[in-house]
């Protein structure tokens, strides 16, 4: 299991550089251990004593692909919530490669309820994974690298076996300062029931991990802490605007324990898309 996004590959296409990596970041879990703990919502198994499954997060580097899609669409056709609808295309390009497509999958959003029977606690699936450290005391996951500045966007099941040992969990990383202002802004939010995005965002801010390098700007930030703007106001500004340059953002991250299996890892599909990124280029 990998801690980073799928590795840039740059190409010089008249004197710039162009990310050819697709904008996801990605971590495997053992479905097994999953469904051990969240019995009520569990993953489905393929009838399988233990497959294999893999967590989908972004950060801001997702952003500038995010807007070339935005920019495809005409005035009043794009959808009425856009980010859901970028990544259900993102993932189903990923699933539908010849190398991969073969194999059968389920794939679980963030926005799924528990009444569509697709609902998964994406919070544990990132911990198990050994993405993010779930700290239950403040309510949110954070990386040790990207901080609170990234979000988790899926999970896929595949139809797959589980192999080789599970993954090493995070390590708590809050220190006790960072926890007291967490649960400061925390109860400030919910006596707002949520409704101020300032609160909002000075509560992410709470977190010093990650924040100076993956801290959202410009109209990424603008988009998610709408204040002065609305978010519909910013996707309509960004689809008349010219293209923003691709970030390639290096993340050294060295992989843990994870699935031995070559047919079916992670590392295996992460390998697998890169080799493809050229003819399958993010949208």
């Amino acid at each position: 299991m990998f801690h980073c996004f799928i590795p840039a590959t740059t190409s010089k296409q008249e004197g710039t550089k162009t990310n050819t990596a697709l904008p996801t970041h990605l971590g495997s879990i053992q479905v097994s251990e999953y469904n051990a703990l969240i019995k009520r919502y569990s993953l489905n198994t393929f009838d399988r004593a233990d497959p294999f499954g893999v967590v989908v997060g972004s950060t801001k580097v997702f952003w500038p692909y995010f807007s070339r899609y935005i920019r495809s669409f005409d005035e009043g056709s794009v959808p009425k919530d856009p980010v859901d609808s970028f990544y259900q295309k993102v993932v189903s390009d990923v699933l539908n490669l010849s190398e991969i497509s073969g194999v059968s999958n389920e794939v679980r959003y963030d926005w799924n309820t528990p009444r569509s029977g697709l609902f998964v606690h994406v919070q544990t699936a990132g911990h198990l994974a050994g993405f993010a450290f779930y700290d239950q005391e403040v309510g949110w996951s954070c990386h040790p690298t990207f901080g609170l500045w990234f979000v988790y966007r899926a999970v896929i099941i595949f139809d797959a076996d589980w192999m080789g040992p599970s993954p090493t969990l995070p390590e708590p990383v809050f220190d006790e300062q960072t926890k007291q202002e967490m649960k400061k802004w925390t109860e400030v939010a919910n006596s707002e029931r949520w409704q101020v995005r300032s609160t909002r965002l000075k509560l992410r801010d709470a977190c010093p991990i990650g924040k100076d390098q993956y801290r959202y700007h410009g109209d990424c930030l603008s988009f998610f802490f709408p204040i002065e703007e609305s978010s519909a106001e910013v996707i309509a500004r960004v689809r008349l605007s010219q293209a923003d340059p691709l970030y390639v953002v290096s993340c050294e991250c060295e992989p843990s324990a994870g699935p031995a299996s070559e047919e079916f890892s992670s590392t295996t599909l992460e390998q697998r898309a890169i080799r493809t990124a050229q003819q399958h280029s993010p949208p």
